[in-house]
């Protein structure tokens, strides 16, 4: 009796799983078709190897669940360690990410409000995942260690 609850239960999550993955298909076919308005991410980072890898992967995840396309750029603001290095090797991976490379600083705020309005002029809806001081925050105890706005 037992067995036979469980194989129920499972086969209603197949079910429903099947159900979800067949709308995200078509649904992100269709936004692909009619140009509807995507989400853009903009993600700024400095030495962030430590998350940089997770964030990439868990937005491409819900993408996937959720069927709307999205776009992921990453401005790198001269990281120190391996965040250059993972986030090329995530884009030839096929995932959707465009990476954008400065060095300078004290031009944080003019780069970040040039790619703002580059993105906003494709009609865009534009969400920035400030990454820059996470482990800065997250060693202090911070409660919220990703900032999206």
């Amino acid at each position: 009796m037992l067995s036979l609850v469980l194989w129920t239960i499972c086969l209603y999550g197949i079910i429903l799983l099947g159900f979800k993955l067949f709308y995200s298909y078509f649904c992100m076919k269709l936004a692909k078709k009619t140009g509807s308005n995507n989400s853009h991410y903009l993600i700024l980072a400095k030495d962030n190897q430590s998350i940089i890898e997770w964030v990439i992967r868990s937005l491409w995840f819900w993408q996937c669940i959720d069927g709307k396309p999205i776009k992921m750029t990453i401005i790198d603001f001269g990281s120190s360690d391996d965040t250059f290095a993972i986030i090329q090797r995530l884009h030839h991976q096929s995932f959707q990410v465009k990476l954008i490379l400065e060095q300078e600083m004290a031009e944080k705020e003019e780069i970040i409000g040039r790619k703002i309005e580059e993105i906003c002029r494709n009609g865009e809806q534009v969400e920035i995942i400030d990454l820059m001081d996470y482990d800065k925050r997250n060693k202090h105890g911070a409660n919220s260690a990703i900032r999206v706005s």
